[in-house]
């Protein structure tokens, strides 16, 4: 019976697929069916060779090794290598010519095989393997004509964390070189990715092996957090963070990071416009929200944060939200452009490094106590004067007052920012004993990074300085804001 319908595939098409479909096989019809997997290709026979292929996979009773070895003419070893390792599925997408539809093609990889080999032979494999270096089994789930397929077939093969794959899905055609050529009815086929939950990368998207292999494999992958008061020239703002990032990685586009890697681009940005450093409850709802993107961000394996905020106060209170472990570039804004101010991508832990002794800062001496305020006047403002006269009238407990200045004052070089903050988190642990107002006139990149080296181990309440109402108490202590990163 079997063998009758093998013969007439094309009229018991749909009985033959659900017999397997379904694993209701006989072991009597093992060897017709292993003989399946030695008929031509076709939109019949490519189909019931693969889910055959699933279904011996998922049921070791339905795998003879001697026999399918022998029909196969492989060796036992390779039967077992086909059927038994690890696998993995790529998915592409594949233009009907006839009837002008795109649907979304499976291909099922098995590595670390001592051969190169598939039962589909609509496909040429050598350039695959000559451009991974790899052996292979590979299976198609329909049949297809033309190379776009190739594109799929080297992700799978290159990508290390194999579920970056899930939700991808490729076309291209590839030269020996590695380049990867344009190909045909991307529209449609982006269509039916869609309709698939899959995201479709295309010839536009990646030009060659190397590019490919920066998105699946590099061990940093460029994040963005852009904070910023205004929607107002926020493309040109994200435009420029791109730039600057590529002048390190080459490969990196902000649409490449969004398609790879599951984001919007909503999830870059943060605005916050016209916060009310008064109000707890507008505090703790943009910490929320930036807590959700760091989720987002932070989920990106091998995330590199490049981080740019806008408002020193706020740059205290994220710092603390995101802590000292993640990995992350401090950007600093400046006559209309961005600058690398503080970089942690390589280790994240200097910024909780202590000096021992101070080459820019200046501490004016003064005696710690239980309760105290601290002023950093970093930056051009000079604020102690009115801080000294905001303590006498409302914080009648604070009996010590600590300033610190700088060398250069308000003159500070980009390049000295991170051995600043590492002089300042010096200083501030060596006076801090129980609570700190902290007055500032700081840059904001300083401001994050001691945000993210202090975290919530010290009750410090923050002061932020309105040129309209002058110094606010911001009702969010730092000691409240809880890294879950």
């Amino acid at each position: 019976m079997i063998k009758y319908f093998i013969e007439n595939i094309e009229r018991f098409y749909t009985v033959l697929e659900s017999l397997i479909k379904d694993r209701n096989i006989d072991k009597t019809w093992l060897e017709d069916l292993y003989n399946i997997f030695t008929l031509k290709d076709n939109q019949y026979t490519t189909p019931i060779k693969y889910h055959l292929f699933l279904a011996i996979r998922d049921n070791p009773e339905y795998l003879d090794v001697d026999l399918l070895s022998k029909v196969l003419n492989l060796s036992e070893d390779q039967v077992l290598n086909i059927f038994s390792n690890e696998g993995y599925k790529v998915y592409f997408p594949v233009y009907d010519l006839t009837n002008e539809t795109s649907t979304v093609a499976t291909a099922f990889i098995i590595e670390n095989t001592d051969l190169t080999l598939s039962f589909n032979e609509f496909v040429n494999l050598d350039l695959i393997k000559q451009l991974t270096n790899k052996n292979f089994f590979v299976i198609f789930d329909r049949s297809f004509k033309g190379e776009s397929y190739q594109l799929a077939l080297v992700a799978g093969l290159i990508a290390k964390d194999k579920s970056l794959l899930e939700k991808l899905a490729f076309t291209g055609a590839i030269t020996s070189s590695g380049r990867v050529k344009i190909v045909n009815h991307i529209q449609e086929k982006e269509k039916a990715c869609q309709e698939l939950g899959l995201t479709l990368i295309t010839p536009k998207d990646i030009q060659s092996v190397e590019e490919l292999d920066f998105w699946l494999n590099s061990p940093d992958i460029p994040v963005i957090y852009l904070n910023r008061n205004t929607t107002n020239d926020l493309e040109i703002s994200l435009k420029k963070i791109e730039e600057l990032i590529q002048e390190k990685y080459k490969h990196f586009k902000i649409e490449n990071l969004l398609k790879f890697y599951n984001l919007s681009k909503e999830d870059l940005y943060h605005i916050t416009e016209n916060v009310n450093f008064s109000d707890r409850e507008i505090l703790i709802e943009i910490l929320n929200q930036a807590e959700e993107k760091f989720k987002k961000l932070f989920a990106v394996k091998n995330a590199v944060l490049y981080i740019s905020i806008t408002i020193s106060s706020l740059a205290f209170l994220i710092g603390s939200l995101i802590g000292s472990r993640k990995r992350a570039v401090i950007l600093h804004y400046a006559n209309s452009s961005y600058k690398v101010a503080v970089d942690l991508s390589e280790n994240t832990r200097i910024i909780k490094q202590q000096t021992d002794k101070f080459e820019i800062i200046q501490p004016q001496e003064c005696e710690p106590s239980e309760e105290m305020a601290l002023i950093l006047y970093i930056a051009s403002h000079n604020p102690i004067q009115m801080v000294t006269e905001y303590i006498k009238q409302n914080l009648p407990t604070v009996k010590s007052i600590c300033s610190v200045k700088t060398v250069n004052q308000g003159n500070l070089e980009l390049q000295s920012f991170l051995r600043t903050h590492q002089e300042l988190y010096t200083f501030i642990n060596s006076v801090v004993k129980k609570k700190i107002h902290l007055f500032y006139s700081i840059p904001t990149p300083i401001a994050l990074t001691l945000g993210m080296a202090i975290e919530h181990f010290w009750d410090i309440t923050l002061y932020h300085y309105d040129k309209m109402s002058g110094y606010i108490k911001i009702p969010v202590n730092l000691n409240e804001v809880v890294s879950k990163f």
